[in-house]
């Protein structure tokens, strides 16, 4: 059985479409081909999840709470009942603590340097890295790594 060859137009670097005609002919196209090439393109075709919203206050305690988040300015642990433990910018965190808020993360940090007031953010997970991005979503963002 002869198939239908691949026709480059010139200055295109894929082939044209099958003519819808050719695939309606019995035996022209076979099934198995067409489940081949679905194999091969599901084989070749790396599996990419990319970062995930963490939606619920239920999520968030599963993946993070009670873990050391870390980055350059320090490390940060969400304890259980919304305190906030570890050292940020150098200082021992000493008051303020998180809760969740209607899909996001609402925190307030105090220091004996810098108080950083409430704020809700949207947080993302990708593997062992967790963003947070400021003003639900819209401010700055601080990406942390999930110890």
């Amino acid at each position: 059985m002869r198939h239908p060859q691949a026709h480059f137009a010139p200055g295109q670097n894929s082939p044209r479409p099958i003519p819808f005609e050719i695939l309606q002919k019995p035996g022209a196209f076979p099934m198995r081909n067409l489940l081949f090439i679905a194999l091969v393109t599901a084989l070749a075709s790396p599996a990419v999840a990319g970062p995930k919203r963490i939606k619920t206050e239920q999520e968030f305690t599963q993946l993070i709470v009670g873990r050391d988040l870390t980055n350059p300015a320090g490390t940060v642990r969400a304890e259980p009942g919304g305190k906030l433990r570890g050292n940020i910018a150098g200082a021992k965190i000493i008051g303020g603590g998180w809760n969740w808020q209607q899909g996001y993360f609402c925190r307030a940090l105090k220091t004996a340097k810098r108080e950083w007031p409430s704020e809700c953010q949207l947080v993302k997970v990708d593997g062992n890295t967790l963003t947070f991005t400021g003003q639900q979503g819209k401010g700055e963002i601080s990406t942390w790594t999930i110890n």
